[in-house]
C-alpha cells in the first residue's frame, strides 16, 4: 500500500517474495523506485485518475525485482477514501502473470499460423476446385464416356456420352454397377464376373 504520492507505507511478506525487497528496505520509499516499470506517463496519470474518482484499476504492466529480473505483472489498485471522499491510501494486489503471459502469447502466436495454414489451404483447394470443375465440363463435352464409381464399385456420376453411347438415362445409369449397363451385346455370367473383376483391378490400380 501507499500513499498518495506512491510513498509505501504498507509491504507484506507477499510482496517480499514477489519483488525481492525486505519491508525494513522499501517503508517511506516510492513504489516507482522499489518496483520500477515501464508504464508510460500518460499511462500512470489515468490510472491515478480512476483511483481518484473512487474506482479501482486491474491490468498487466512489466515491473523489475530487486536483482532487475523483469516479469509481467498483474496488479489490482484499489482506493481508500476518507468520509469526505479524499483519497488517502492506494492498496495493490500483485501477482506473477508471466507464466500465463508467455502461454497466451505462445496461443496467439499458435492461432496466427493455424490461420496462415488455414487461408493456404483453402486457396489451394479453391484451385483444385477450379481445376477440376475445368476438366469436368472439357470431359462432359467431349465424346468420350467416363464414369466414377465409389468404393462399393456403384456409379456416382457419369459424363453426358455415356447416356448417349448406351441410350440410356441419368436415372437408369446413376446407381447402377458398371457391369450392370446394358450394352449392345447380352453379358453372361462368366462375362459379368470377368467384366467385374476388371473394373475392381482398373478402380484398385
Amino acid at each position: 500500500a501507499t500513499d498518495t504520492l506512491g510513498n509505501i507505507c504498507y509491504w507484506d511478506r507477499f510482496a517480499e517474495e514477489l519483488y525481492q525487497w525486505k519491508k525494513s528496505e522499501v517503508m517511506g520509499k516510492c513504489i516507482m523506485e522499489v518496483t520500477p516499470s515501464e508504464m508510460t506517463q500518460e499511462k500512470a496519470g489515468e490510472i491515478f485518475g480512476l483511483l481518484l474518482q473512487g474506482k479501482h484499476w486491474k491490468g498487466t504492466f512489466q515491473v523489475r525485482k530487486k536483482d532487475g529480473t523483469k516479469f509481467m505483472a498483474y496488479v489490482i489498485d484499489t482506493p481508500v477514501i476518507d468520509e469526505a471522499v479524499n483519497l488517502k491510501f492506494i492498496v495493490g494486489i500483485s501477482s506473477d502473470y508471466s507464466q500465463l503471459h508467455n502461454v497466451m502469447e505462445e496461443l496467439k502466436e499458435l492461432n496466427m499460423n493455424l490461420e496462415k495454414e488455414v487461408t493456404a489451404r483453402t486457396e489451394q483447394l479453391l484451385e483444385q476446385e477450379k481445376a477440376l470443375r475445368m476438366v469436368g465440363m472439357a470431359i462432359q463435352e467431349s465424346d468420350t464416356g467416363v464414369i466414377i464409381a465409389d468404393e462399393a464399385f456403384r456409379i456416382i456420376w457419369s459424363s453426358k456420352a455415356v447416356f448417349n453411347i448406351l441410350e440410356q438415362s441419368e436415372i437408369e445409369v446413376l446407381g447402377s454397377f458398371p457391369w450392370q449397363l446394358r450394352l449392345d451385346y447380352d453379358l453372361s455370367d462368366s462375362a459379368e464376373t470377368t467384366s467385374q473383376n476388371y473394373f475392381e483391378s482398373e478402380v484398385r490400380t
